[in-house]
């Protein structure tokens, strides 16, 4: 399997430019074959991505980037569930992706502020069984936009610091869930259900001392309700 890797990138004091190119490879491999599948009838999984960057200075300890990103999965190796107890991975039609991303970073003595928000859109035609009906560009699970924030301090304590981190993802689609029968609904796609935004802070202190750091933190610092919905049952 042949992986190439391309890029170009131009930078000054100020600026930045880069365009990047990437191809992966999967293979079918020992639990693809388990459940049935040959690999007479299924073909390597390929993934091609493109991507282009543009960086600028704001302020004298500021940067802002901006990524622009292009996904393709070609034949992506799904796994399918066709009858009760009767298991198969196949080859589907192609998953195509494109998205955007915003970042922010602030560095000064003893302060970092770093921030970024990112927007993604998937192609409704291509793979239909993880498609969110009647909402556009939108797989299963997946959110279309994400956005962080990490902020560091100095304390008065010599070599520690104080870290504060907020995230927001945004409204999501899945499968409604029997907790009875601890499965998902297979009437699709009647059984979808809306999942509300999530904003969650993480809290941490930071000490470092020559080549040591310690770190102590607490996640989802006010105990928010967090969804990991999965686009199968």
């Amino acid at each position: 399997a042949v992986t190439p890797r391309a890029g170009l990138t131009r930078a000054s004091d100020n600026w930045h430019f880069k365009w990047l190119y990437g191809e992966a490879f999967r293979e079918p491999n020992i639990e693809t074959i388990h459940y049935g599948t040959t690999t007479e009838s299924i073909s390597p999984e390929r993934t091609v991505a493109h991507e282009i960057e543009l960086g600028h200075r704001l302020l004298e300890n500021g940067y802002l980037t901006l990524s622009l990103f292009d996904q393709r999965i070609r034949d992506p190796i799904i796994f399918n569930q066709d009858q009760i107890d009767e298991f198969t991975y196949n080859n589907n039609p192609d998953m195509h992706s494109q998205g955007a991303e915003l970042q922010y970073l602030y560095r000064a003595e003893g302060f970092s502020l770093q921030a970024n928000y990112s927007w993604t859109h998937s192609n409704d035609d291509d793979l239909q069984v993880y498609d969110v009906p009647q909402q556009s560009g939108q797989f299963i699970g997946a959110p279309a936009h994400v956005g962080n924030a990490w902020l560091s301090l100095p304390t008065p304590v010599a070599h520690l610091s104080a870290m504060l981190g907020a995230r927001y993802v945004g409204s999501r689609y899945a499968l409604d869930f029997d907790p009875i029968l601890a499965q998902t609904q297979p009437d699709f796609p009647l059984s979808m259900q809306r999942l509300d935004a999530e904003f969650t802070v993480n809290a941490a202190l930071r000490y470092e001392i020559t080549a040591t750091t310690l770190t102590l933190g607490v996640d989802n610092l006010f105990d928010e309700e967090q969804q990991m919905p999965q686009p199968y049952s």
